[in-house]
Formats: structure tokens, C-alpha cells, sequence
């Protein structure tokens, strides 16, 4: 029982618990990922029975009847009280005696086809198990499995569930089976906060991977509803028809939100499954969640302008498919597609009611690739969307997965009429722009991910409650951004044009030839004659450089992070993506060339040299930079290493 003395789940216990219990099919020979995959339908299951068992339990206490969702055969606390009555390798029913696989395997068969009955829906529970590819071999593996899920008590309530389940999709996530990553709980709940969905809209995720956005996006709508049922909404008449059945208020809002509201598409059949498994564990289970391809020309056609509101983490990188949609501007990347297929399905926003608007995480690839393709894209953005805010991600958020830089974009779709109004006069909808350089999101930008202080919010370090870090200052100035550009004065707020935001008109970026990247609209420090200049010798401690060892890093996979040019990026942080890695004892050798906070890289020699990046927090417990590169150690008696940077960065000191 993974929970500690405030009755309060540690999730860090109850991650290992659930790591050692997947691992039992080792033993049966399967690969990893394939044994991940199995066990998240026995963890599913197993979750859900105890869902039931809470309703059963509450029905009994209020004297109602308690109908399950599954016939009671097909209920996992009823065959897995079979198997572990059996002698561990065959199960005798009504109708025969079976092997422990096959009995199972018959179960999975007969939840393929589950009835509808008594008004529950159970379509989502068919599609969950229609074609299961069934790999387990042997019944020992089984009925060890059963024993120890029955032994984990998650009882306590709902969201322990999910979260449980959750730690399952982050390992088959870690094996990089599909090809995509997944995105943290605690970035999730702070675009959702951007977004901030309303009762009614209509919300979309288009690259739904394991549901994420749209059941973060469930729960705020469903606290909303839940909020006006408390403050005296009626309930007890029956006031409002919904398909032809009267409900009272508050139960035809719920409907509507299970059933017109939630709208997702995911193209890899596994992970399709894993998004219907979290559906329904957190009792969601009849959003329009779709297997399909979001960029084919059907897609195109189904999803254009149709949404409120859309909020996704697209993939990135070099298309794997031949056949895609017609789009205005044709790449062969996801991102290209994706960000053009997101505008495409919002629709424009109608008078006196809240913008429709997309918040999207992209590649930084999007914000400044001089290309023909992603110029285009840009000005279309500016032109035909209100690019109201671009929060600048640390690189790393999606470790282990990917190291990758990525960027967050919030935009609204104007109303016919101001779009109309925009394209006589030949201007933008843009007009401009809030960056925000979001440095810290809570969690070391390690493999590991792990929180430091002050990632968790509450009075318990065990009970994880996004956001974190640097996330809920994000949040409240984008909010105040949003306040000053409904009711504008001469001058910007005073929360803007520091280290953590800044802005830039249209007038800018169109000079800077439509770029986005951040950091060439961050205020910049100019030399003046007045001011005494001194070498800059004068104000550090050393200037050095590393060294790799004789045969270069190609074939070094692991190790301690050797860093060069290639890992600066122009907004003065690294990109962790393709990282070079040095022996840890060739690390030991090092004299010179040791990365420590507070340090400043600059790109000596090459094609990239004078880019220049400041260490604040850094990502790895070790690190080293390569012989392309200076790092500078500022005497802090004389200057302060950040103002060094900023004088480095700028223009003048470029």
C-alpha cells in the first residue's frame, strides 16, 4: 500500500510498486513495450473494478440500487478471484475447464462485444478491446500479476486511479515505442489555465496522444459546472430537454459536456487505446475520441472551423507518411502541417462571446526557419490570427523523451467582420505580441525530471499539483497582458519589459522579416561614451575552453554531456536534442572547460561563433563544454554574471 502517514498516496513508492509488478512478464519473454502494453489493460481493469466498487459502496450507504457498467463475470475482482483460487495453471468454469492464458484471453474476447444496458454506454469498452493483440503465453505470469494488482489499494479516490495509470503510459513513453512524446501533467494543466475552456465550448486536440489535454480540459469545464450546481443552479426539476429526454439543468450541462464538448483524434492504434483506457478511468466515456489521421484531406474538411477552442502537442520532425492533405504551404515535416491544419479548425470567433484561440506547443524550428514554407506560415499567423503571447520553454520539458526546444503559442481567430475589416485595409490581425521566457518549469531538465524547490504547490511534497516553477507567474502575467489589451493606455504596463517578458508591434517582427524568435525583441543594454569601457578581461576569473578526448564522441552514447556550438541556441539558452556525451572519467581529467551556474558560453570558431548562452539552472548534474567553445567565470566582486550575458547577447556586444 503505497501511502504514507497523512493517508496521502506517495507517488513516487507507488511508481516503483507499479514497475516492479509490470515487470513480471519478463518472464514470459516479451519485449518491453509489448509488456508495458499488456499490462496497462490488467492495470486498467483492475482500476476500474475499483472505481466500481466505490459507486457500489455509495449506492449502498444512500439505499439506492448499484448497476455495474460491466456484467458481473466480466468484472475483474470476480475472474480474478478465480484465478487465484486455481492452482496456477487452469480455471474451472460453467462451461469447462480452462488454461489460466486462455480463460483470460476469452474474457478480453467477450469485452470486445459488451452489451449497452440500462442506459450506459459501453461503446468505448468495444473499441478498447476490439482487435487486442493477445501475447501472453503462460499462465503462471498471470495469475503472479493478478496476485500483486490485487494486493495495490487505490481505493482512496479517483484521481489516484488516473495517476496510476498515468505512471504506466510515462514508462512506455521512456521506450520511445511510438515515436512521439508525451506531455508532462504540469504543462498540461498550464496551457489548459491559458485556454481557460468555458461550459459549452466546443474543445479539440487533434494529436490527442494518451487524452491528456481534453480530460484536463474536462475536469476545469466539469469544476465550472460543478461551481453553479453549488451556488443554486436548479437541479431537483426536470427544466431542460436534451435528445428528447428531460433532465434537470445541471445533468443535461454534464451530457452535453461528455457529448458534444470533447472532441480528439490519435493515429496510432496503441496509443488510441491507452487514450480510451483514460477516458474511461476518469469518467469520461463518451467523448468523441477518434483513430485517425488529423492530416488527410478528409480531416481537412471534418475539422474546418469547427472548434473554440484547441489545445494540442503536435509532432515534430521529417513526415513518415507519403500521403497527406492538400495544405496552402506544403513541407514535409509534421509541424508545418499541423500548425496550418490547428488554424484551419478554429472557428472565427462571434460577437460578445469569448475568442476562439488555439494554445499549441511547437517546435522553435517554426518561430525563425527562413524557409519559404514556415515564413508563410508566420505571416499567415500574423495576418489572419491575433497572436496575443509566445511563452519560450526551457529546453528539456519533455525528457526522456526528447531534449528538444520547444515554444508554447497562444492565438485567436478574429470574427468575420474584424477579418473582413483587416484584409480590405491590407493590415494585420496581430498587433502585438507578449514573449515570455518561461526558464524554470519546476523539474530539473535531466532524464530523471526531477522536482526541485518549490515545484510542488500545497502542503505536501507527495501530492504533485501543477503548475509549478515559473508556470503560475506565466499564467498571471499573460492574464494581465490580456486585461491592458482590453482596456489599453498610452503606456505599457508596468510587468512588461524586464528578464521575464516583453513585447514586440507588427511593425517590429515585420521589420525583423516576420522571425518570432524571442530574443531579438528582449530590451537590450547599449554601450554609451559616457561609461567608462574596460577590456573584458578585467571582470573575470578565467576564459577557457574544453576538450573532448582522441577520436572524437561519435560513438559515445552515454556519459557526461559534452557541450558545443551546435547546443547554443539564438535565444541564449541550450537545446538539449542530439547531445554529445564524454567518458565520466575522461570528465575527471578536465582542468578547464567545466560547466558550472553562472557561467557564460560563447561559440568561439565556425559558421555560429559569437553565439553566446547563459547557464542558469543547469540541467545536468555534470557537464563540460568542447574546444568550440569559450566559458566565461565572471567575478561577481566586479560584475554580475547575468548583466555580462546581457551585454554579450545584445547587439552592441555582438
Amino acid at each position: 500500500m503505497a501511502q504514507n502517514n497523512n493517508n496521502k498516496v506517495d507517488f513516487h513508492r507507488l511508481g516503483s510498486e507499479l514497475w516492479d509488478i509490470a515487470n513480471i512478464f519478463r518472464d514470459d519473454t516479451l519485449k518491453t513495450t509489448e509488456y508495458l502494453e499488456e499490462f496497462s489493460y490488467f492495470l486498467f481493469l483492475k482500476l476500474f473494478d475499483d472505481r466500481e466498487k466505490q459507486r457500489e459502496e455509495l449506492a449502498r450507504l444512500d439505499g439506492a440500487k448499484f448497476i455495474p457498467d460491466l456484467p458481473n463475470h466480466l468484472r475483474f475482482s470476480t475472474w480474478a478471484e478465480k484465478i487465484l483460487a486455481s492452482d496456477g495453471k487452469t480455471v474451472k468454469t460453467d462451461n469447462g475447464e480452462f488454461t489460466i492464458v486462455d480463460y483470460v484471453r476469452n474474457i478480453f474476447s467477450e469485452l470486445a462485444e459488451v452489451k449497452d444496458h440500462d442506459g450506459r454506454d459501453l461503446s468505448l469498452f468495444r473499441r478498447l478491446f476490439k482487435n487486442h493483440i493477445w501475447r501472453i503465453r503462460y499462465s503462471p505470469t498471470i495469475k503472479e500479476l493478478i496476485k500483486r494488482l490485487k494486493d495495490l489499494e487505490l481505493e482512496q479516490n479517483f484521481d489516484v486511479m488516473g495517476r496510476a495509470y498515468e505512471f504506466v503510459v510515462q514508462k512506455l513513453g521512456e521506450q520511445k515505442q511510438y515515436g512521439q512524446y508525451f506531455t508532462p501533467r504540469h504543462i498540461i494543466h498550464f496551457m489548459v489555465e491559458l485556454a481557460d475552456p468555458e461550459i459549452g465550448e466546443k474543445i479539440y486536440d487533434p494529436a490527442a496522444g494518451t487524452g491528456g489535454f481534453i480530460l484536463r480540459a474536462f475536469e476545469v469545464v466539469k469544476g465550472k459546472i460543478d461551481r453553479l450546481v453549488k451556488a443554486g443552479m436548479r437541479v431537483s426539476e426536470s427544466t431542460a430537454s436534451y435528445n428528447g429526454v428531460q433532465f434537470d439543468e445541471a445533468e443535461m450541462l454534464y451530457r452535453k459536456l461528455k457529448e458534444e464538448s470533447l472532441y480528439a483524434v490519435e493515429k496510432a492504434p496503441d496509443v488510441y487505446k491507452l487514450a480510451l483506457m483514460n477516458m474511461i478511468l476518469h469518467n469520461d466515456g463518451k467523448s468523441n475520441l477518434y483513430e485517425a489521421d488529423s492530416l488527410d484531406n478528409r480531416a481537412q474538411v471534418e475539422h474546418k472551423e469547427k472548434y473554440d477552442v484547441v489545445l494540442t502537442n503536435p509532432p515534430y520532425g521529417p513526415l513518415a507518411q507519403s500521403r497527406v492533405g492538400t495544405f496552402e504551404f506544403h513541407a514535409k515535416r509534421y509541424e508545418a502541417l499541423f500548425i496550418q491544419h490547428i488554424m484551419a479548425a478554429l472557428k472565427p470567433s462571434e460577437p460578445g462571446k469569448k475568442r476562439s484561440r488555439a494554445v499549441v506547443i511547437i517546435l522553435d524550428k517554426i518561430l525563425f526557419d527562413n524557409s519559404s514554407v514556415f515564413k508563410n506560415i508566420r505571416m499567415k499567423l500574423l495576418r489572419e490570427f491575433d497572436l496575443k503571447a509566445v511563452f519560450s520553454m526551457p529546453a528539456g520539458i519533455f525528457q526522456p523523451y526528447s531534449g528538444v526546444k520547444t515554444t508554447v503559442l497562444y492565438f485567436e481567430k478574429p470574427t468575420k467582420e474584424e477579418w473582413k475589416e483587416t484584409k480590405n485595409q491590407n493590415a494585420y490581425t496581430t498587433k502585438r505580441v507578449l514573449f515570455v521566457d518561461v526558464k524554470d518549469d519546476g523539474f530539473t531538465l535531466t532524464t530523471q525530471r526531477r522536482p526541485i524547490n518549490g515545484a510542488f504547490q500545497g502542503d505536501d511534497p507527495n501530492i504533485y499539483e501543477p503548475p509549478c516553477g515559473n508556470l503560475p507567474k506565466a499564467v498571471e502575467v499573460f492574464r494581465k497582458w490580456i486585461d491592458w489589451l482590453n482596456a489599453p493606455t498610452e503606456n505599457l504596463p508596468d510587468f512588461i519589459d524586464n528578464d521575464f517578458c516583453w513585447t514586440a508591434t507588427i511593425e517590429e517582427i515585420k521589420a525583423k522579416d516576420y522571425n518570432l524568435n524571442p530574443g531579438l525583441y528582449r530590451k537590450t543594454i547599449k554601450g554609451k561614451q559616457k561609461w567608462e569601457v574596460i577590456p573584458l578581461k578585467e571582470v573575470l576569473l578565467s576564459l577557457e575552453t574544453g576538450r573532448r578526448p582522441q577520436g572524437g564522441v561519435s560513438n559515445i552514447n552515454e556519459g557526461i554531456p559534452s557541450i558545443g556550438g551546435e547546443h547554443i541556441d539564438t535565444d541564449g539558452s541550450l537545446k538539449l536534442d542530439d547531445m554529445k556525451y564524454i567518458p565520466e572519467e575522461f570528465f575527471n581529467t578536465l582542468t578547464t572547460g567545466v560547466i558550472e551556474d553562472n557561467n557564460i558560453l560563447i561559440v568561439k570558431d565556425g559558421a555560429t561563433t559569437g553565439k553566446v548562452a547563459y547557464i542558469n539552472n543547469l540541467p545536468f548534474e555534470k557537464a563540460a563544454v568542447n574546444e568550440h567553445v569559450f566559458l566565461l567565470k565572471a567575478d561577481t566582486e566586479k560584475i554580475l554574471p547575468q548583466f555580462l550575458f546581457y551585454i554579450l547577447y545584445s547587439e552592441y556586444g555582438q
